[in-house]
């Protein structure tokens, strides 16, 4: 017989299971306080807020991996062309 252990959403109150809330070790039974709907409600709200900030941090994240993925392979003329753009990111 399986238990089914349930937990209490602190957004919307809810009594959902387990698997309805996002991993996060630090919390009890090791998932996190808000249900996945709500976290993803909330996410989508702060990223039309900050839609500005969300884009300029996705750039710089894309600009360093595509870096990353060029100095990995050697590539000189994608070294050269994503370290620049991510010096004009910066600057910015």
């Amino acid at each position: 017989m399986e238990i089914q252990i349930k937990r209490k959403c602190y957004d919307c109150k809810k009594e959902l299971q387990l698997i309805d809330f996002h991993k996060h070790s630090k919390e009890k039974y090791g998932r996190a306080y808000e249900c996945k709907s709500c976290k993803r409600k909330r996410d989508k709200e702060y990223n039309k807020r900050n839609r500005i900030k969300v884009l300029k941090q996705k750039r710089e994240y894309d600009t360093k991996k595509s870096l990353l993925n060029a100095i990995e392979i050697g590539n000189v003329n994608i070294i050269e062309r994503a370290s620049n753009r991510l010096l004009m990111i910066l600057t910015n």
